[in-house]
């Protein structure tokens, strides 16, 4: 069985700052971006991340 973990708010909202730093732009430009471009691994990784974060926030698929 996998081990449960519990991540607060306050971290999964840092990460996801964190990983925006990383790319260097924000979310609604990643959307945009994997809306009308083929992402970079790096930029795909980063999405990927970001949608788990907005899943165990509880929100939708787009952060908002």
């Amino acid at each position: 069985m996998a081990p449960v973990m519990d991540v607060s708010r306050d971290a999964l909202l840092g990460r996801r700052q964190a990983i925006l730093t990383s790319i260097g732009f924000d979310e609604i430009e990643l959307r945009k971006r994997d809306a009308t471009t083929t992402l970079s691994e790096d930029e795909l990784d980063a999405k990927e991340e970001l949608d788990a974060i907005a899943f165990l926030l509880g929100e939708d698929d787009t952060g908002e």
